[in-house]
């Protein structure tokens, strides 16, 4: 079954109550789409999933992994953040066993 899942991923390092991300700008926005392939190459290689990292307008801007699809949507900072096994803020979508072991595998450095 293929389902649409929209959480926030959660660490341990919790964000405060209330806190919002700020608007970035064209350039920033620009270097974290540029970090992010090779983020996700080396922080979701063992991911258990083909796991394609894509903006909300559709853009797909990263893809690494092997097994069933998964799509993890948000704006490129959420998604680095993601791909680093941080909290973001970002929308799963693929079969909910895919989506589980996407969000219980170890992400990061």
């Amino acid at each position: 079954m293929s389902r649409r899942c929209s959480s926030t991923t959660k660490t341990s390092a919790a964000r405060k109550p209330g806190w919002e991300p700020r608007d970035l700008d064209d350039a920033t926005v620009s270097a974290l789409t540029r970090s992010l392939k090779f983020m996700a190459r080396m922080s979701m290689a063992k991911v258990p999933a083909h796991v394609a990292l894509r903006t909300p307008d559709g853009k797909t801007l990263a893809t690494v992994g092997k097994g069933p699809a998964v799509t993890v949507t948000g704006e490129p900072g959420e998604l680095l953040l993601f791909a680093a096994g941080r909290e973001a803020r970002v929308e799963f979508e693929g079969d909910d066993d895919a989506v589980a072991a996407v969000r219980a595998a170890h992400r990061g450095l």
